[in-house]
């Protein structure tokens, strides 16, 4: 016996909404889901991918960056991130955003995953990255949307960051458990 496997949807028509590059473009698409039931208006968000590293400094720290969020209302705990450029790789992206958001440079990325960030609606993936042995090495030069602190903290913490509520961010949260199972190995 075969396990069944979910099917994809069909898309019946499309049409764009909102353009804003870089930032995002809304879809709404006319899908038939393999029952044949249509759905008249899907809307789909549409982003570029982006990056996200954990720095460690050879002091065992781990460097992080608090901002305000405006969607939720609050300061978050993150790690550096965003987006990847047009023509360029996840892990030069990576190593831009960290240089930019904390002044941190490291010698050699290690994959850890590769994240869909909200699979329902968004096109996006998330590449993230573990950086060992990461040094400081200058001040940050955050985009001026950006207003940055940064943060350092045991990356034996990592864990406990995200079970005590201080990373909320989802993918930021997957970042820190998928490091830290990387370090304890």
């Amino acid at each position: 016996m075969s396990d069944p496997k979910p099917q994809p949807w069909t898309l019946l028509a499309s049409r764009e909404l909102l353009h804003r590059p870089p930032w995002l473009t809304l879809r709404e698409d006319r899908v038939q889901l393999p029952t044949g039931t249509v759905l008249e208006a899907f809307y789909t968000l549409e982003y570029q991918d982006w990056a996200c590293v954990v720095p460690i400094l050879a002091s065992g720290e781990v460097v992080m960056v608090e901002q305000w969020r405006h969607a939720i209302g609050r300061v978050s705990l993150e790690f550096p991130a965003g987006a990847v450029d047009d023509g360029e790789t996840p892990e030069a992206a990576a190593q831009r955003e960290m240089m930019e958001e904390v002044g941190v440079s490291a010698r050699h990325l290690e994959p850890l995953a590769r994240l869909a960030t909200e699979p329902s609606r968004h096109t996006n993936w998330a590449h993230v990255y573990l950086a060992r042995e990461a040094s400081i090495v200058g001040d940050a030069t955050p985009e001026a949307s950006e207003d940055l602190v940064r943060r350092a903290f045991p990356a034996s913490d990592l864990a406990g960051l995200v079970t005590r509520g201080k990373i909320v961010h989802g993918v930021h949260a997957a970042a820190a458990l998928l490091a830290a199972g990387r370090l304890a190995s």
